[in-house]
C-alpha cells in the first residue's frame, strides 16, 4: 500500500517446472495463463466483495457512516505474464483520503486550517451520518447563532444556542454542542483490509480452482 491508497496484492507466479509444463501442452497451455488472468481478476472482485460485505458494516472492522470506503472498494489484476498480480483496494474515489490511515492507524492533523472539527452526536444523523457534510461552515448557515465555547483544560467546542419550552412554560435556551475541534486525531488501526484479505482468501482459492476446472474440462 502507498501512503494515500490502500492496496492489497496476491501475486500468483509460475515456477520453471509450471512454465515448461505449460509450454509442452501446446494448445492448451496457451489457455493456461488467461485463464488464471480471469480466474485471478474474477477472484479479486468476488474478495472485495465479501470484504465489502462482512468488514464494512455493523459487525464489521470499520463502521459505515458515508458509504464511501465501501462503494470505492475493488479487484483487479494489476500484471500479467508468467507472475499475475490480482489488487483488492481503493485507488479512486473520496475514499483515498482515509482508506489507508483506517488500515495501518495514524495521526490525522489539519492542512488548511487551524484545528479539525470532529463531528459529535447532535452533528449526526440516523446511522451515524453526519447532518453537516459541509463541516462547520455549512453548521453555520443553518445556525447563524453558532459560536465557540472555549473550556479550561479541554478541547473548544462549536456549538449553537436552541430555544426550547421551559417549566413554566416560556422559552429558554439551550446548548447544542455540535463539534469539539482539536489540532489532531489519532487514528487506530483497523486492519479492514488485510484482516479481511487473511479472513475470506478461500473465496480468492476458489475462483482460481473453478477456472482451473472449467479450464480442464473444456
Amino acid at each position: 500500500a502507498t501512503r494515500q491508497y490502500a492496496v492489497f496484492r496476491i501475486e500468483i507466479k509460475l515456477d520453471g517446472a509450471s512454465e515448461r509444463e505449460i509450454r509442452r501442452l501446446g494448445g492448451l497451455g496457451k489457455r493456461v495463463l488467461p485463464a488464471i488472468t480471469r480466474a485471478a481478476r474474477y477472484g479479486a472482485e468476488q474478495l472485495a466483495s465479501k470484504i465489502a460485505e462482512q468488514e464494512l458494516g455493523p459487525d464489521g472492522a470499520l463502521k459505515v457512516v458515508t458509504g464511501k470506503l465501501r462503494a470505492s472498494l475493488r479487484g483487479r489484476v494489476l500484471s500479467t505474464g508468467a507472475t499475475v498480480v490480482a489488487a483488492v483496494g481503493v485507488t479512486k474515489g473520496p475514499a483515498t483520503k482515509y482508506a489507508a490511515i483506517h488500515e495501518r492507524g495514524g495521526v490525522i492533523r489539519p492542512k488548511n486550517a487551524k484545528a479539525l472539527a470532529i463531528p459529535l452526536p447532535a452533528a449526526r444523523g440516523p446511522g451515524g451520518k453526519p447532518r453537516y457534510p459541509g463541516g462547520p461552515r455549512e453548521a453555520a448557515r443553518k445556525h447563524p447563532n453558532m459560536f465557540m465555547l472555549k473550556q479550561k483544560g479541554k478541547p473548544p467546542l462549536l456549538c449553537y444556542a436552541k430555544r426550547v419550552r421551559g417549566k413554566a412554560g416560556g422559552k429558554v435556551s439551550e446548548l447544542v454542542p455540535l463539534f469539539v475541534l482539536k489540532k489532531s486525531v489519532k487514528v487506530p488501526a483497523r486492519h479492514w483490509l488485510s484482516g479481511g484479505v487473511r479472513k475470506h482468501r478461500d473465496t480468492f482459492v476458489v475462483a482460481i480452482q473453478q477456472e482451473r476446472t472449467a479450464l480442464l474440462k473444456g
